[in-house]
């Protein structure tokens, strides 16, 4: 099972989308259904994104895995995690989730407290969830409310997104068994970490590893290993993106000169800020102003 494209994971053709996620919109959803076969499709975003095919098949790429998903099933990508596809059997429907990562990384509840939200998102593909054969009828079910509410235009709709997220990462969670190297770093690792990610979201600054492993009560090597553990990227990084797609959606909405964003954001200066876009947005910040979507 080989993708159509002769070199898939080429930077250079591979599209970086930027969906204008943010605290107010933290949940993108769509719904497309693929009436014949298509081959070849390859993005990454900073969204983390859950898929559910409602109808048909078709094939998913990562990296490190080629897969089949069929009615029921789904697929999971992490923060700028190249991805594509192809379909296998049309009619081809499915429902496609995009996240605001802070919106799962600092969600906790306090009856289960070493449930991340996050976490399945971060682990390498093979090791995420998969949808179990007796729960693919539920999740089909889950789908198709998402289906209805898309042409409301609300605020209870996107609240009501909201939960039908929650909703099917239960339902995934209930049968995901956590790959043993995190079992192992203890059941407070994941709010130990929150207080790491708390910080990045409440600062516009630049946040160094010292603080954050600081603000976690651990050492730095310590702090350092237990992130990139849960969150499957160093913490550096991490923030770098976060700080980076805030400055994209300011760039978008606002007439702001690009070193005030800069500034605003905690870069260094304008050219600090434009060898960031180069790597991750393939243009300077300029030409992603003008050119306003990806997509």
């Amino acid at each position: 099972m080989k993708p159509l494209n002769p070199d898939p994971w080429d930077p250079r053709t591979i599209r970086r989308l930027h969906l204008q996620l943010s605290e107010r919109t933290p949940i993108q959803c769509s719904v497309s259904r693929h009436a014949r076969a298509r081959s070849g499709f390859f993005d990454m975003h900073y969204g983390l994104e859950l898929g559910i095919v409602l109808s048909g098949r078709m094939r998913r790429f990562h990296r490190d895995r080629q897969y089949q998903v069929g009615p029921g099933q789904v697929w999971m990508c992490g923060m700028w995690e190249p991805h594509g596809f192809d379909i296998a059997k049309p009619v081809c429907e499915v429902v496609v989730f995009v996240i605001w990562p802070p919106t799962l990384a600092a969600l906790k509840f306090p009856e289960a407290p070493a449930l991340s939200w996050i976490g399945p998102f971060t682990v390498p593909s093979r090791d995420r969830p998969q949808t179990a054969p007796t729960d693919r009828k539920a999740l089909i079910t889950l789908g198709r409310k998402v289906v209805r509410l898309m042409p409301a235009d609300t605020e209870i709709k996107h609240l009501q997104l909201r939960l039908l997220l929650l909703e099917i990462l239960l339902v995934l969670a209930s049968k995901w068994t956590r790959p043993t190297r995190l079992a192992d770093l203890g059941a407070d690792a994941y709010a130990r970490i929150n207080r790491a990610l708390n910080l990045v979201f409440e600062n516009r600054r630049m946040i160094t590893g010292q603080e954050a492993a600081r603000a976690c009560g651990m050492g730095r090597n310590t702090f350092t290993h237990v992130f990139k553990s849960l969150m499957g990227i160093h913490f550096p990084d991490f923030a770098l993106r976060y700080r980076l797609n805030a400055a994209a959606g300011e760039l978008l909405a606002t007439d702001e000169p690009v070193k005030a964003v800069a500034r605003n954001w905690g870069f260094t200066d304008s050219s600090h800020l434009h060898r960031c876009f180069q790597t991750h947005y393939g243009c300077s910040p300029g030409q992603y102003r003008k050119r306003k979507n990806f997509g």
